[in-house]
């Protein structure tokens, strides 16, 4: 654009502060990008079909009562930085006739586990995490609220700052603040009581967004948490690093060089080169995997990560010195601890639900969730947060349905390759929905 009329010197710089305080005054965080979404409807007899068909029924406990409209979410939050950005997501609005499907609503917001592929998002009715928070939450007369996080799907940022606390919350946070906006358009009456739930790395952003409603008393107010719930969140990253870093768990091959290089673009000093860190040939496309076009399947059969079980894929991936001092890398435990809850002195005010799989062999019990029971002992005891173990109904009822192989070895390696993406996953849905309901049940 040009202009006719010319100012000089201070005129200039003058008109110019103007304009970019008037630019953040009126960035509104959590705004619409688009306020017009395109819903797309999904009949409470095609949600229970799909749950009868997945064995999900017993666990949801109830039939499909609603109908549910998949409205995506494009909404405007911030990086890093605080710099203006733009993330996607999904609302998930109930309807129909039932006395549970005409609101007011409660709103569940909710946390997805790691994905490398950019272009996800939540809002594809086709999704399978979609089907199942429709099938749990949204068919039983919640709204449901999630965000794709920065870097995914209709996010302008350019890459996704993995298991960074600050921005995870402010993705979920502005999700809410978006998911209340296209409400109010749509006449969608809630009723002001929010939950918080998210699995793996969602476990961690679910936390972070619970840390920072709580802590913030302008978030306490804007957000009425009743109960919140967080599954195997990898919540002491700094203990899970420093503790036992040579015993690599299972597909660590994708989250350790994804939170490497997640860090390393948000504090800038992690490493100076990819060659310090990363051997040949994954060094030259690392930083395009995370996330990027592929999938986990085609980056392994594409030979962009290694296939190998570990500890070999922790040694084919990365160098000796990086793996000979990532106990006491300082600028990595540093990172680690600016994003780590039990090194935080935030304890929960609100209802809380641990819940996790003993023998997840991904995220491993003894260096997440059980450092953070240790931290909340007090919490514990009182009451105040419950802890959910899943593992044995993991062994007596997902693996014999879902792991059906009769040579031990065969079955083991399924275990291994399902448990924490598909053998606990509904166990925990089912714990937190139960506990939800009670939580509510039971509050003043």
């Amino acid at each position: 654009m040009t202009h006719s009329i010319r100012l000089r010197g201070a005129g200039v710089l003058a008109l110019t502060g103007l304009l970019a305080a008037c630019g953040d005054a009126y960035y509104v965080r959590g705004a619409l990008v688009d306020t017009a979404p395109s819903a797309t409807p999904i009949p409470a007899a095609s949600i229970g079909a799909s749950s009868d068909a997945q064995g999900l029924t017993p666990l949801i406990g109830a039939a499909a009562a609603c109908d549910v409209q998949v409205l995506p979410l494009h909404y405007r939050t911030v990086g890093v930085r605080g710099e203006n950005a733009t993330a996607s997501g999904v609302m998930l609005i109930p309807s129909g006739t039932a006395a549970a499907c005409k609101g007011p609503f409660p709103v569940l917001s909710y946390n997805r586990g790691t994905d490398i592929n950019q272009k996800r998002t939540l809002a594809s009715p086709t999704d399978a995490e979609t089907g199942v928070l429709t099938a749990f939450f949204a068919a039983q007369g919640n709204v449901v609220v999630a965000t794709d996080y920065l870097g995914y799907g209709k996010s302008d940022y350019g890459f996704h700052p993995y298991l960074h606390a600050d921005s995870q919350a402010t993705a979920t946070i502005d999700a809410l603040r978006a998911a209340r906006e296209l409400a109010g358009q749509r006449g969608v009456k809630l009723s002001g009581e929010v939950m918080l739930y998210g699995y793996s790395q969602g476990g961690h952003a679910s936390m972070a967004t619970h840390r920072a409603i709580e802590s913030d008393s302008a978030l306490a107010s804007e957000f009425k948490l009743v109960a919140v719930a967080h599954g195997t969140a990898p919540a002491a990253l700094k203990t899970a690093i420093s503790v036992n870093p040579t015993v690599p768990g299972v597909s660590g091959q994708f989250f350790v060089p994804f939170f490497v290089t997640a860090w390393q673009k948000v504090y800038g000093d992690i490493y100076s080169s990819n060659s310090q860190v990363f051997n040949p040939p994954y060094l030259s496309h690392i930083d395009k995997l995370f996330p990027g076009e592929d999938t986990f399947k085609t980056a392994l059969e594409g030979g962009k990560l290694p296939a190998s079980p570990p500890p070999a894929w922790f040694t084919e991936l990365f160098t000796q010195s990086f793996r000979d001092g990532i106990a006491t890398n300082a600028a990595l435990l540093k990172a680690a601890e600016r994003n780590d809850f039990s090194a935080s002195g935030w304890t929960p005010k609100t209802p809380t639900l641990l819940c996790t799989g003993s023998k997840d062999p991904a995220v491993p019990y003894a260096t997440a969730q059980k450092v953070i029971e240790t931290k909340w002992a007090t919490q514990i005891g009182t009451g105040l947060v419950q802890v959910k173990d899943v593992d044995p109904l993991v062994e007596s009822v997902m693996l014999p349905a879902l792991c059906t192989q009769a040579d031990p070895m065969q079955k083991e390696m399924c275990r291994l390759e399902k448990y924490h993406g598909e053998l606990a996953p509904p166990l925990c849905l089912s714990a937190v929905k139960q506990f939800f309901a009670a939580v509510r049940a039971t509050a003043p």
